[in-house]
Formats: structure tokens, sequence, C-alpha cells
């Protein structure tokens, strides 16, 4: 229970750790996906996970910074008060995690283990996405565009990475399993039209 809480706490308190645990679940989906749906080895699945999540981890803050830069402008467009009156709105508060507006309606929610777990991550989140380096808080656009941004632009690449390799491998000329099981069936063959 220690570690999981370290964990946590680690998830909870460190972007760059949101980035790599999220990434590893998407490389062991994709990797699941891998070897459920195409012929590939061990070896080459573990080549794909390998590059899906190397990308994935470049993606995501390069992404996010993207958003970022969306949002800002967005924000810089936006008429006054329009973000806030955005914010207010109750169902926005409820369904954006992450944002200010739902840490707000987290604290007005009774307290028991599932809204205690649920406003760590949404706190998580909105530290990732809505505290500057500087500590000042990002403007509502800025802050979601950021984080549609890191949550997608790893998911962008574990999935291009996955979707293409057994292609590319496939183009390089390696054989498949299946292709090999009959290469060695038409040899077996033709030693026993010989033999006869």
């Amino acid at each position: 229970m220690r570690k999981a809480t370290q964990l946590w706490e680690m998830y909870r308190d460190s972007g760059q750790a949101q980035d790599i645990m999220e990434t590893a679940i998407g490389a062991i989906v994709a990797a699941g996906g891998q070897a459920l749906l195409t012929d590939m080895s061990a070896e080459e699945i573990a080549l794909s996970t390998a590059l899906g999540a190397g990308g994935a981890l470049a993606m995501r803050p390069m992404m996010a910074r993207g958003g970022f830069a969306l949002g800002r402008y967005i924000d810089k467009k936006l008429p006054p008060g329009v973000g806030d009156s955005i914010a207010r709105d109750p169902m926005f508060g409820q369904m954006m995690i992450g944002t200010p507006a739902h840490l707000k309606f987290m604290d007005t929610q009774p307290k028991d283990q599932f809204t205690d777990t649920l406003r760590g991550l949404s706190q998580a989140k909105y530290n990732q996405n809505f505290i500057r380096t500087d500590g000042t808080e990002r403007g509502l656009a800025e802050g979601i565009t950021g984080s549609l941004g890191r949550a997608y632009g790893d998911n962008f690449a574990q999935g291009a990475v996955a979707l293409t390799t057994p292609m590319l491998l496939d183009s390089m000329g390696k054989e498949s399993y299946d292709e090999q099981k009959v290469r060695r069936l038409k040899q077996e063959l033709a030693q026993l039209e010989g033999q006869g």
C-alpha cells in the first residue's frame, strides 16, 4: 500500500510522471493489440512498443505546447468575461476534469474515497495543464487546448507506430509466420515428390 501511495503522489505532483505512466499504459494496450491481432514476434512487438513509447513521450509535451499556444490566442480573442461565463456553467464544471471549475465543483461534493480520488486526479491535471512554470494560472482556453494536446498527442504517436509497424516489417521482405510455414511445407512436399 505504501508503494501505491508513493506512486499516486508522484503522479499527482509531477507532470512528467503523468506523461510516463500514461504512456506506459498506452504502450501495454498497443502491445496487447499487436499480440492478439498480428503475427508479429515478441521481438517485433517489443521494438514497436519501444518506438511508440519514445514517440509518445516526445509528442506529449510538443502537442501540449502547441495547444497552449493556440489557447493563448483564443483567450486573447475572446470577449471579456466569456471564459468566466463558460467556467461558471455547472455542466462544464462537472465534466471538465482538471479545470479550475471542476476543482470548485469537487469542493462542494461529499467527502468519500471516490470523490477524494477524483479530486486528486483533477488536482493533478490542473497542476499539469493550468499552472505555468512561473506559478500563474493559464486562461481557460489555454489550459483546455494544452490538456487536449497532451492527452491525444501520445495516443496519435503510439497508434501510428502500432498500426504501421506490422506493414513496415512486412514490406522489408521479412516473412510472416504463415509465409514461413508455407515455405517449409513446400520444401517438404518437394522432398516427398523427389523420393517417390
